[in-house]
């Protein structure tokens, strides 16, 4: 229950704030028919109380209500993520909301204050991040979709979510700072954290575009299954590596081993992991088919196709579309040698 409702990359405020007790919330109604989006409207509605209760200079109260809508904030994502219903109108409705609750207390305390030029700059901030997060969420779900376009890599996802200036953290601001009655530390740090947010997520993301950016490099691409990784398979990376500037690994999925009459024995998710964390990989695409080939040499822009030597002359058929190259297996060692001698023991 726990795990299928927390997301895979999770700020550190959520965990430790919200998630223990948002959580118990989603298991209770997980089997009701109420939906993330009535989930996140209620939110929005407690956060519309708080306001409320800023304005009548009850901040005690008002930040124990932000809270209940910051909880409200989790489950509407746990009970998306348990009942599987995510599209990008939902995305768009959760974040426009969540947005809402978080923009209420602050025109709230504006209000109060009569401080508008910091509660301006405060909100201005604020949806610059909220701007830059739902871009980040687009590309979360469209990469959980296993989209055939990869927009990202893990690596790059789980820094940006790193990252995040999120709601989270702005409603612990808020919260905290409602309680000792510290509004205009409210705006401070609301403009600095989301300020500096906002900055580092463009400079990150420049040389994250600078470093992946393969135009003008060489690019190489292999294909396999790459099961029970061994010295063999890390020999023929580093080869195929030392042929160009870029390697690309077609990595046969389970569905396609099954067409192969192969079994692996890790999946296609760890097979991946396992792959990206080699220092000679630059990308992992999904192998789903024998033809394949030819489509992704044309779509990667490929200057060299490696192989193994075991499957000399098998694709002479790709040289009109680029070098072709079929390096040497390493002897004495291989995967259904490992396969075996396990079976043995």
């Amino acid at each position: 229950m726990k795990n299928k409702s927390q997301k895979k990359i999770d700020d550190f405020y959520a965990l430790i704030f919200a998630r223990p007790i948002s959580q118990r919330i989603s298991s209770l109604i997980f089997k009701t028919k109420i939906t993330p989006n009535q989930i996140s409207i209620f939110g929005t509605f407690l956060a519309l109380i708080s306001g409320a209760l800023i304005l009548l200079n009850k901040p005690i109260i008002a930040a124990v209500i932000l809270y209940a809508s910051f909880i409200a904030d989790c489950v509407d994502g746990e009970i998306a993520r348990l009942k599987k219903q995510f599209t990008k109108f939902g995305l768009w409705l959760e974040s426009s909301f969540d947005a809402l609750s978080l923009l209420i207390p602050l025109l709230a305390i504006g209000i109060l204050t009569k401080n508008w030029i910091m509660a301006l700059l405060s909100i201005m901030f604020f949806l610059l991040t909220r701007v830059r997060m739902l871009a980040s969420d687009m590309i979360s779900l469209k990469y959980n979709k296993n989209t055939k376009e990869e927009l990202t890599s893990k690596k790059h996802l789980k820094i940006m979510w790193q990252l995040r200036y999120g709601n989270s953290l702005q409603f612990l601001i808020i919260i905290i700072a409602l309680l000792f009655s510290l509004y205009n530390a409210i705006f401070y740090l609301t403009i600095i954290l989301a300020g500096g947010y906002y900055l580092l997520t463009i400079i990150y993301e420049f040389n994250h575009y600078r470093k992946d950016n393969v135009k003008n490099k060489k690019i190489v691409i292999t294909y396999g299954t790459y099961d029970l990784l061994h010295l063999g398979h890390v020999n023929i990376l580093r080869r195929a590596k030392a042929k160009g500037d870029f390697l690309i690994i077609g990595l046969s999925t389970d569905k396609f081993n099954k067409i192969k009459n192969k079994k692996s024995f890790f999946d296609y998710e760890t097979r991946e992991k396992i792959l990206e964390s080699i220092k000679y990989v630059d990308k992992v695409i999904p192998e789903n088919s024998w033809g394949q080939k030819e489509s992704d040499i044309k779509k990667y822009k490929v200057d060299t196709f490696v192989m193994g030597d075991d499957w000399k002359n098998k694709f002479n058929n790709l040289e009109s579309l680029c070098e072709v190259i079929y390096l040497p297996r390493t002897k004495k060692i291989s995967t259904t040698k490992i396969k075996t001698l396990f079976k043995t023991k």
